[in-house]
């Protein structure tokens, strides 16, 4: 058999460190050499090329965002978890563009916890619309009954189901537009009965019963 002289095997070796020979690209399971390289999270060695987001698998060039071993792009975080999930859990943490990972547990000032918090709240992190049971962010939120946040195009009228993008009507927590109110209820149906009553087009609801004045 061969055998190394321990100079060259030394030399080898540093070499191999160097360039790095013996690390194995945990996504393609090949080696990863220095001139392709990318650090990704607890420093493990990735090629350039599969350092990719484990949701939308494009390559992630510039900031990351790492939860639980697994790399995220700015913009799919944000999706699956919404603003949230920043700041807290596990090892997640933000990554800046060298690769290297915050370590340990993202911990939160208590001032910056309570900026979370409030952006967490304004940008309806933890409403659920109640047509589709998914998280509404604040683009595309819009209110309904009772202050409950719905997805733009979730918010449809319960007859016709047309997107109801002006003034609606409610009338016991279901949503109904103008034109279907009328067909339902009829012009003897205004102003009477539970929550019913008009609401304009900034989804704000008028209170209680709507009350007709005198002839």
């Amino acid at each position: 058999p061969v055998t190394t002289p321990p100079a060259q095997k030394k030399t080898t070796n540093a070499l191999a460190a160097k360039f790095g020979g013996g690390d194995k690209c945990p996504k393609c399971q090949k080696t990863v050499y220095f001139a392709e390289a990318r650090e990704g999270p607890n420093n493990i060695k990735y090629h350039k090329m599969c350092f990719t987001c484990c949701v939308c698998k494009k390559v992630v060039d510039s900031m990351y965002t790492e939860r639980q071993n697994e790399i995220y792009c700015k913009s799919c975080y944000g999706k699956e978890f919404g603003p949230k999930g920043f700041g807290f859990g596990g090892s997640m943490g933000y990554v800046d563009p060298n690769g290297s990972p915050e370590k340990g547990p993202v911990t939160t000032p208590p001032a910056q916890k309570k900026t979370t918090n409030a952006l967490a709240a304004k940008f309806g992190g933890g409403d659920k619309c109640p047509k589709c049971q998914k998280t509404v962010y604040f683009a595309e939120a819009r209110e309904g009954p009772n202050n409950i946040k719905y997805h733009k195009m979730c918010f449809t009228c319960c007859v016709c189901k047309k997107v109801v993008d002006s003034m609606y009507t409610e009338r016991q927590n279901e949503i109904y537009c103008k034109s279907c109110y009328g067909k339902e209820f009829g012009p003897k149906g205004f102003g009477f009965g539970g929550s019913m009553g008009y609401v304009d087009p900034n989804g704000s609801p008028e209170k209680g019963p709507v009350t007709t004045p005198p002839a």
